[in-house]
C-alpha cells in the first residue's frame, strides 16, 4: 500500500473511505465522463483566474488580504503558484500560497494558502478539505496556519476561511485516514451519491449486487444500515422479512416517507405492492412538466411540456442560453398554460414546484394567479410511489420505475447527471448536438411521466402475479388463535371453529365433567339474582295543585321508577335500591293534569354509585370494563357506555372545582411544569401538560407540544416557574428554575458512555461537588434563603474556574455552553424561600397520569381526555392535601378550599 497521503487521497477519503483505500492500493479505474468534465472545467477556471492574478501581481496589488499585521511592522509579501510541500507522510500541492515575512532576515514566516474552487458553492466538506491541507502545511513547516482564502465561482467570489472553526473535525478525519493506513484494513463501503461519478463505480456496484447490500435501496443511509446490521440483517432479502403491516394513519401528510421494508418485500416477490390505489383529478387537459436546471448555479435553463388533450400530445420546449433568460422561458410557458381552464399538471419530485415558487417572487403580482393555479392543480407522482405504490425497483427514481414498466430513453445513459454534462459541454463548445440531446431527453422525461400515470390507472389487483394489496398481507404469529383464522383446508376450518373455550366449556366438557355442570348452574343462578328488590320506597305525593293551589285533586296515573344506588355504612358498602312512586294528578278545580316530578328524567343509578365508580376508575386506575365487572359484585348490571356517561356528567359537575385549582396555582408563588405525549384514536398524538404546586395539581390537554399558549396563560404569574430544559418554557416572562435533576441525569449518562473523556469528567465532577454542598445545606436547614445565600459565592467560583474556559472535548464544550446559557435559571432557588431545585412534583404528577394513560390504551378522544383530566386534577390535588377523594365526592362539596378548612 502507498503510504503517502496526497490531496487526491484526502479528497477521496472525505467522500468515500473505500475509494481512498483503492487509490492507496493503486487499483486501476476508468475515469467517468463527469470526472473528465470536472477536470476540464477546473483547468479552464484556473487558467482564466491565473491571468487575472498575474495582472494584479504586475500592478503590485495584494490578491487577498489575509491574516493580521501588527502596527509599525512592514511585511514582505510574496506569492508562489503550484507550490509543493512534502514530508515522509504527506504530499500536498497549493495552487497559490501567500507568504509573509517581516523583513528579509526575519525568521517569522506566515503562510496563507489560497484555494481555487470552480463551483458556485462551498460545502462544509469542502471547508474541512481545505482545513486538512492547511494543517498538513502547518505540520510540515512547523508553524500555525489560522486563515486561508478561497476564490470560487464564475465571478471570482472571495471567502476568507477561519480554519480554527474546522480544526476538530479536520484532525478527526486525518486521524481516521492515518489509522486506515496503519491497519491496512479494507473499509466497508456503501452506495452513496458519489458513486455515480466514481471511476470504480462499475466494480463496486457489481460487488454490492452480489452482496445484495442494503445500500442499494434508495433512502437507506449508512446509519440505517448499521442499525439493521446490529440486528443481524445485512441483505435486502433479509430486510424484506422485517415488514409488518400496520394500520395507516388517517392524518397522512402529502409526502409520506417510503417504507423501505415493503420496498424490499416487493423486490423479493417481484411484484408491485399497493397500499391504496390513488385517483387522479378529472380534467380536460393533462400537462406533463419537466424542468432541467443547474443546482450549483441555482437556475432553470430548460422547460419541457407535454400537453395532452383528447388523447393528442403536443410537445413544447423552452431553452435559456444563460441565467439572464430564465424568466423569459417561464413567461413563455405561462403564456401557453394561461388560456387553459380545466387542467391538471403532473411532475416528479419537488424541483418543479420549488422553481415555480422561486419564480413567483421575481414576477409581477399579475402573474401570481396563474402560478398559484398551476401549483394548486398539480400532482407530484413521486409522492404516490413514496406512500401508496411499491414496485420492485431499488429506488423510486423516474428512471428506475419507468424502465421497470417498459419505457426506454433514446440515450441509454440518460440521467440527471448526464443532463448536467450535456449542458456544461454545450456551454464550453456551443455544439448543437449537446443541446438537441438535452431537449430530446427532457421531452422523453415528460413521456415517461405520462406513461407512469397511465400505468397507475391500469393497475388491476385481480392480477395477483403482478400486484398485491398490502392489507392482505398477514403477519403469522405463533399461538394466535382467532375465529377468523383462514385455513387452506375446509376440514381444518371446521375443526378450528369447534376449538374455542366458550364452545367447549358450555357444549362439550359439561357432558363428562360434573364440576362444570355445577359451575354453569351457579352462573345461571347468579344471573337470576340480578333483580332489583327495593330497599326503600319513596312516595312522591302532592296535596295541592301546582297551578291553582286547590286541594281538590285526585290521582290519575300511577308510575314507578327504580334507582340503583350504593349505601355507605360504618364498615362497608352495600347495594341500595330505591323505588320512587309517583304519577300524574288531576285538578277538579282548574281541570289541569300535572305531575310533581317527571320520573322518566330520574337516572337509573344513584349519586353514590356514580361517585364510587369514578373513584375506582380515577383513584385506583381501574379500566371502565373492570369497573363494570366490580359492580357485578353488588349485583348491579351496568354497561360500559353508561359508566363513560358517569365520567362525562361528573366532570361537568366539578368544572368549578377544576377552575378553582387553576386559579389558585396561577396566583401562587410557584409552578412546577411538565408535559407528556398521549396517543389518541386515529393514531393522532396530543400532549397533556401538568402544573403543580406543593398542594395542587392541574392537568390540561393541548393538541401539540408548542408552548405559545403559555405566554398568555402565565402573563399575570409573578412567581417562579420550575421546568425541564424544553425550549418552549424559555419565552415565559417570569423567574425560572431549571430542574437540576434532569441536568445531572444527562451528565451521568454521558459520563457513563464517555468514561475516558477527561474534560467532561472534570467538569461534571466539580459540578457534582457544588450541588452536593448546596443539597447538604437544604437537608439541614430546608429551602431557606438566609441559609442558601452563602452558596452564590460557590456558584461564582465554579463558573470562573470551569465555565469561562474552553474545552478540547466536544461533549464537555457542549455542557459548558449549556451551563453558560442557563446560568441565571439554574440557581434561582438560592434567592427564594420554599423554591425547590428540582421538578419532582410535576414528574410525580406525570407518573400518575401515565398510569391512567396506560389503562386507557389509545381510546382517548380530545373530549374524553379533557373529562378525565378534570377528575384526575381533583383526585391528585386531594392526594397532595391529604384528603380522601371518595369522601370529597360523597360530600357533594364543590370547593376544595372550603372542604379543606373543615378539618
Amino acid at each position: 500500500m502507498n503510504t503517502i497521503i496526497t490531496d487526491e487521497i484526502i479528497n477521496s477519503f472525505l467522500k468515500c473511505p473505500y475509494k481512498a483505500y483503492l487509490r492507496l492500493n493503486n487499483q486501476p479505474g476508468e475515469k467517468t465522463y463527469f470526472q473528465k468534465l470536472e477536470e476540464e472545467l477546473a483547468s479552464i477556471y484556473k487558467k482564466n483566474l491565473f491571468l487575472r492574478i498575474d495582472e494584479k501581481l504586475e500592478q503590485s496589488q495584494p490578491i487577498l488580504r489575509l491574516g493580521k499585521t501588527q502596527e509599525n511592522k512592514e511585511y514582505e509579501i510574496t506569492y508562489k503558484t503550484n507550490h509543493h510541500f512534502e514530508s515522509p507522510r504527506y504530499k500536498v500541492v497549493f495552487e497559490l500560497i501567500q507568504i509573509m515575512r517581516e523583513g528579509v532576515s526575519s525568521d517569522e514566516i506566515l503562510y496563507y494558502p489560497i484555494f481555487f474552487w470552480h463551483k458556485e458553492h462551498i460545502t462544509k466538506l469542502d471547508k474541512i478539505n481545505f482545513t486538512i491541507r492547511s494543517l498538513i502545511l502547518a505540520d510540515i513547516k512547523d508553524t500555525s496556519v489560522k486563515y486561508a482564502g478561497v476564490i470560487y465561482g464564475k465571478n471570482n467570489k472571495i471567502l476568507k476561511l477561519k480554519l480554527e472553526v474546522y480544526f476538530k473535525e479536520a484532525r478527526k478525519v486525518l486521524s481516521e485516514l492515518e489509522l486506515m493506513l496503519k491497519s491496512h484494513k479494507k473499509p466497508r463501503f456503501f452506495q452513496i451519491k458519489e458513486c455515480k461519478i466514481c471511476e470504480f463505480k462499475k466494480d463496486c456496484y457489481e460487488d454490492l449486487v452480489v452482496r445484495d447490500d442494503l445500500s442499494l435501496l434508495g433512502g437507506m443511509y449508512e446509519k440505517d444500515i448499521l442499525r439493521q446490521n446490529r440486528k443481524g440483517i445485512f441483505t435486502v432479502h433479509q430486510y424484506s422479512y422485517t415488514y409488518k403491516p400496520r394500520k395507516r394513519k388517517n392524518n397522512l401528510t402529502k409526502y409520506e416517507k417510503s417504507d423501505l421494508a415493503l420496498k424490499a418485500l416487493a423486490l423479493r416477490e417481484e411484484r408491485t405492492y399497493i397500499k391504496s390505489t390513488p385517483t387522479f383529478p378529472e380534467s380536460n387537459v393533462d400537462i406533463f412538466i419537466d424542468f432541467e436546471g443547474l443546482n450549483d448555479e441555482n437556475y432553470t435553463y430548460l422547460i419541457g411540456l407535454c400537453i395532452t388533450e383528447k388523447d393528442k400530445n403536443r410537445f413544447l420546449s423552452f431553452w435559456a442560453d444563460s441565467q439572464a433568460q430564465e424568466v423569459s422561458i417561464f413567461l413563455s410557458m405561462i403564456e401557453i398554460i394561461s388560456p387553459l381552464t380545466n387542467f391538471t399538471a403532473y411532475y416528479y419530485g419537488s424541483y418543479e414546484i420549488r422553481a415555480l415558487k422561486k419564480l413567483s417572487k421575481k414576477l409581477d403580482d399579475s402573474y401570481a394567479n396563474i402560478i398559484n393555479r398551476l401549483i394548486e392543480n398539480s400532482v407530484n407522482i413521486l409522492s404516490i410511489f413514496n406512500s401508496n405504490i411499491y414496485p420492485p425497483t431499488y429506488t423510486n427514481s423516474l428512471k428506475d420505475i419507468a424502465k421497470y414498466i417498459g419505457f426506454s430513453w433514446h440515450d441509454k445513459n440518460a440521467s440527471g447527471l448526464q443532463s448536467i454534462y450535456w449542458r456544461k459541454k454545450w456551454e464550453l463548445t456551443g455544439d448543437k448536438a449537446y443541446k438537441d440531446a438535452l431537449i430530446q431527453y427532457n421531452l422523453e422525461d415528460c413521456l415517461a411521466l405520462q406513461l407512469l400515470k397511465k400505468w397507475i390507472n391500469s393497475i388491476d389487483l385481480n392480477r395477483e402475479n403482478d400486484y398485491a394489496e398490502v392489507e392482505k398481507i398477514k403477519t403469522v404469529k405463533a399461538y394466535n388463535w382467532r375465529k377468523t383464522e383462514e385455513y387452506f383446508l375446509d376440514d381444518f376450518q371446521e375443526v378450528n371453529k369447534l376449538a374455542y373455550f366458550d364452545y367447549q366449556h358450555t357444549k362439550i366438557y359439561l357432558r363428562t365433567n360434573p364440576q362444570i355442570r355445577k359451575a354453569l348452574k351457579r352462573e345461571l343462578k347468579s344471573c337470576k339474582k340480578l333483580t332489583n328488590k327495593p330497599n326503600e320506597v319513596v312516595k312522591i305525593s302532592v296535596h295541592s295543585c301546582k297551578h291553582c293551589h286547590s286541594n281538590n285533586i285526585k290521582p290519575l296515573v300511577k308510575s314507578e321508577k327504580i334507582v340503583v344506588d350504593l349505601k355507605f355504612i360504618k364498615n362497608g358498602i352495600k347495594k341500595w335500591v330505591l323505588k320512587y312512586v309517583g304519577g300524574t294528578f288531576y285538578c277538579r278545580n282548574c281541570k289541569k293534569i300535572f305531575s310533581p316530578k317527571n320520573l322518566n328524567k330520574f337516572s337509573d343509578f344513584g349519586e353514590n354509585l356514580i361517585r364510587w365508580a369514578m373513584h375506582q376508575h380515577i383513584q385506583y386506575r381501574m379500566s371502565i370494563d373492570n369497573v363494570v365487572d366490580s359492580l357485578r359484585d353488588f349485583n348491579v348490571q351496568i354497561s360500559a357506555t353508561t359508566v363513560h356517561y358517569f365520567k362525562s356528567n361528573l366532570a361537568i359537575q366539578y368544572e368549578e372545582t377544576y377552575q378553582e385549582i387553576k386559579a389558585n396555582i396561577l396566583k401562587g408563588q410557584l409552578i412546577q411544569a411538565d408535559e407528556t405525549p398521549i396517543k389518541m384514536v386515529k393514531r393522532e398524538t396530543g400532549y397533556v401538560w401538568v402544573f403543580t404546586t406543593t398542594d395542587a395539581v392541574l392537568y390540561f390537554f393541548k393538541s401539540t407540544r408548542k408552548a405559545f399558549f403559555l405566554k398568555e396563560l402565565l402573563k399575570d404569574f409573578t412567581g417562579v416557574l420550575i421546568s425541564d430544559f424544553y425550549a418552549g418554557y424559555d419565552s415565559i416572562d417570569c423567574e425560572q428554575q431549571k430542574c437540576l435533576v434532569h441536568l445531572i441525569r444527562d451528565m451521568n449518562l454521558d459520563l457513563f458512555k464517555n468514561q475516558f473523556d477527561e474534560d467532561l469528567k472534570s467538569l461534571v465532577t466539580h459540578f457534582g461537588k457544588l450541588l452536593r454542598k448546596i443539597v447538604e445545606t437544604i437537608d439541614k436547614y430546608g429551602l431557606k434563603r438566609r441559609n442558601l445565600n452563602k452558596h452564590k459565592k460557590d456558584v461564582q467560583a465554579f463558573y470562573d474556574s470551569f465555565i469561562n474556559i474552553e474545552y478540547n472535548s466536544e461533549l464537555a464544550e457542549r455542557y459548558r455552553k449549556r451551563l453558560q446559557k442557563y446560568r441565571h435559571k439554574l440557581f434561582t432557588f438560592l434567592s427564594h424561600d420554599g423554591i425547590p431545585w428540582n421538578n419532582n412534583n410535576a414528574e410525580h404528577a406525570v407518573k400518575a397520569f401515565a398510569a391512567h394513560r396506560k389503562q386507557g390504551n389509545t381510546n382517548f378522544t380530545e373530549k374524553s381526555i379533557e373529562k378525565s383530566l378534570i377528575l384526575l386534577s381533583i383526585q391528585q390535588t386531594c392526594k397532595y392535601r391529604g384528603i380522601d377523594f371518595l369522601d370529597f365526592l360523597i360530600s357533594q362539596e364543590k370547593s376544595l378550599d372550603s372542604y379543606s378548612n373543615r378539618y
